[in-house]
């Protein structure tokens, strides 16, 4: 019995008496589709064999704001949840900059840079007058080498890191004697000194394994 004669035959049964409402079941052939048409030859429901349904017409059937997941050829199923998913909107405006962190923790300190070069010694001034009691003045300063920077009336010899300063003419008698020696890297050096009326000998102390004897400056005065 086909789908249009189980109908009439409700149908008729429904002229012929009343009966109390019920499900109208159809129930196909062994591989065959329930299948009503909205014109002849124009299928509008399917419900296949494997249970699946489908809605031909909605292939060409208007677009609604509700969503329908099909085939192509109008069968339902289930949604791809990826073709719920729209395009990536246009991206928003750029928020206010928020505040300013708090300061991070200070850095190590960096290592300590090698000093810079000894400028060169400034000539000694002239002797002072006027000092009371104040006879002869021997001065001057000479380099690592005993090159004589300022002042005369002396020479001095090198030998090793001992100096020996000698007057050209001898000192009158004993007399104070100072001095400023001076190392490369800018500290003071300890000398030891010997002196007398014909000049002073000057041992340099001990050097670190990168200096060397910048200057040194001598006053002998009586």
């Amino acid at each position: 019995m086909n789908l249009r004669t189980a109908l009439l035959a409700t149908g008729l049964t429904t002229v012929g008496a009343a009966a109390p409402a019920a499900n109208v079941t159809v129930t196909p052939p062994s591989g065959g589709s329930v299948v009503i048409n909205s014109a002849p030859a124009t299928p509008a429901l399917v419900v296949m064999p494997d249970g699946r349904v489908q809605v031909p017409g909605l292939v060409t059937a208007p677009q609604y704001p509700g969503v329908v997941c099909r085939d192509a050829n109008g069968v339902l199923g289930q949604c791809d949840p990826q073709a719920l998913t729209g395009p990536t909107g246009p991206t928003g405006p750029q928020g206010a900059t928020g505040p300013t962190g708090p300061a991070g923790p200070t850095g190590a300190t960096g290592v300590v840079g090698p000093p810079g070069p000894i400028g060169l010694q400034g000539p000694i001034g002239p002797a002072g007058s006027g000092i009371t009691g104040l006879s002869e003045v021997r001065h001057g300063c000479f380099d690592r080498t005993g090159a004589i920077l300022s002042g005369s009336g002396y020479s001095v010899a090198l030998s090793g890191t001992t100096y020996t300063v000698s007057y050209t003419t001898p000192l009158g008698g004993a007399a104070s004697f100072i001095m400023d020696a001076r190392a490369s890297s800018g500290r003071s050096l300890a000398v030891g000194a010997t002196t007398g009326v014909n000049g002073a000998v000057l041992a340099v102390g001990w050097l670190e394994a990168n200096e060397t004897v910048s200057s040194i400056c001598f006053l002998a005065a009586r």
